[in-house]
């Protein structure tokens, strides 16, 4: 079986590799470790999280042997000053990907990673600059999708409870997006927010959440 379609890693087929494959992606990490620390070049960093987006959907729970090396390093990166805004929305989205493929070993990521989705989630723009008030929008969107994917996948392997602390936070994010004006600009955002609050009330169903459901 070929896993590999063509001269790009955008070309990478994913969807080919099959878990007896894990062990062949060992000598293609170090390489895209460090595409995915190329931080000034947007290019190669965005290829970089995509590939690595697709090796873990397709690995699923044999993608913990990966997480750590992937986490690291986009924990870091996130710090540069170098690396665009607009390929800051794919880590976010990325964080969502990893959660959903190893499920209940994402525990060990939550701390940081929610750490990091708040302070996302407080970055707010100037109503003036319209620039800044559509990349919040998207950024938004990146947050909320990774929130999905985390509460989705920890429910899944029966880790729902770890979440709960961070409800707080989420729900302060959604209030905040829900009510902003100029979020009718942003119908996909608006969806993706009334969403998330099923996934809370689907994960939650002996009332642990009641009292911010009620209040959102």
């Amino acid at each position: 079986m070929r896993v590999w379609d063509g001269a790009s890693p955008s070309s990478f087929g994913y969807s080919a590799i099959e878990q007896d494959m894990a062990p062949f992606i060992q000598p293609f990490l170090e390489p895209l470790l460090h595409a995915i620390q190329s931080t000034e070049d947007s290019q190669l960093y965005s290829v970089a999280v995509g590939v690595a987006g697709g090796i873990c959907r397709a690995l699923g729970e044999h993608a913990q042997a990966y997480a750590q090396g992937f986490m690291s390093t986009l924990f870091n990166t996130l710090q540069s000053q170098t690396l665009n805004r607009q390929v800051k929305i794919l880590v976010l989205s990325f964080f969502g990907d990893i959660a959903f493929a190893i499920s209940s070993g994402f525990v060990s990521f939550l701390e940081p990673t929610m750490n990091v989705l708040k302070q996302a989630g407080d970055v707010t723009a100037d109503e003036n600059d319209f620039d800044m008030v559509d990349y919040i929008q998207s950024f938004r969107e990146g947050i909320i999708e990774a929130y999905v994917g985390i509460i989705t996948a920890l429910k899944a392997g029966g880790k729902a409870d770890v979440v709960l602390p961070y409800v707080p936070s989420i729900f302060d994010l959604l209030h905040r997006t829900l009510i902003d004006e100029d979020r009718t600009e942003s119908l996909r955002l608006g969806k993706l927010g009334v969403g998330l609050i099923g996934d809370l009330a689907d994960a939650y169903r002996n009332g642990e959440i009641r009292d911010a459901l009620l209040q959102e």
